[in-house]
C-alpha cells in the first residue's frame, strides 16, 4: 500500500523532498511531470516500510532547474513479489 503521497517543502525554490509511506520494503520510482504530462526527470529509490523521503533538487533529466510552475509527482511502488501500487501528488516550484 501506498499513502501520503506529497512533498515538502511546497510550494519550493531549490531541494525538496518526494514523501511516501510504504506498508512494506518496495522499489519506489517517482515520474516528475508538467500538467501537460511530458517527463521532467525520474527517480527511484529503494523504500522501507513507514516513512520514505526522496530528494528532488528541482532539476530536469538535463541538470537545468525546471521552470517556474506546477508539476505532477507520479509515484510506483512495486514490491518484491510483483504488486504495484501509485499516487499523483503535486509540486510548485516557485522564484
Amino acid at each position: 500500500q501506498l499513502t501520503q503521497v506529497f512533498n515538502y517543502p511546497n510550494p519550493f525554490d531549490g531541494t525538496t523532498y518526494v514523501h511516501a509511506r510504504l506498508n512494506q520494503g518496495a522499489r519506489i520510482r517517482v515520474q516528475i511531470l508538467t500538467v501537460a504530462g511530458r517527463r521532467v526527470r525520474e527517480l527511484t529509490a529503494d523504500g522501507s516500510a513507514g516513512e520514505n523521503f526522496i530528494p528532488w533538487d528541482g532539476k530536469d533529466s538535463s541538470g537545468e532547474n525546471v521552470a517556474i510552475g506546477v508539476y505532477l509527482l507520479r509515484v510506483t511502488a512495486e514490491s518484491p513479489a510483483g504488486k504495484r501500487a501509485s499516487a499523483v501528488g503535486r509540486a510548485l516550484r516557485s522564484r
